[in-house]
Formats: structure tokens, sequence, C-alpha cells
């Protein structure tokens, strides 16, 4: 279980690292007006996108 944990944390710090250097990429070639916005997005869309495909995760409609 410990070893488990352990290689989640490092792929959630190699994707967070990487998510980083492509955004910084992205903001160094491309006009911050348009190109912040769209990348603000794409994470949003990305997170339960992978949940669903990857993890077989079940979308639900949460009402407080």
């Amino acid at each position: 279980m410990e070893r488990e944990a352990l290689l989640i944390v490092l792929a959630s710090m190699f994707l967070h690292g990487l998510y980083v250097v492509l955004l910084a990429a992205v903001y160094a070639s491309g006009d911050l007006s348009q190109v912040y916005y769209i990348m603000r997005g794409v994470g949003p869309l990305l997170v339960p996108k992978l949940g669903v495909t990857v993890l077989q995760e079940k979308l639900t409609l949460a009402i407080c």
C-alpha cells in the first residue's frame, strides 16, 4: 500500500511539472490575451475526461 501511494505521488509530481513546463512554453510563444484563457480551461476539461476514460470513474450531478 505504501509503495502504491508513493507511485501515485511521483506520477502526480511528474504530471504537474510537465504541465508547468508546457504552460510556460505556450505563454512564451503565443499572445497572452488568447493563450491564457485557453490554457486555464484545459485542466478542468482534461481531469474529468481522464478520470472517466483511464480510471473508469462515473460522473454524477452534485446538487447541494
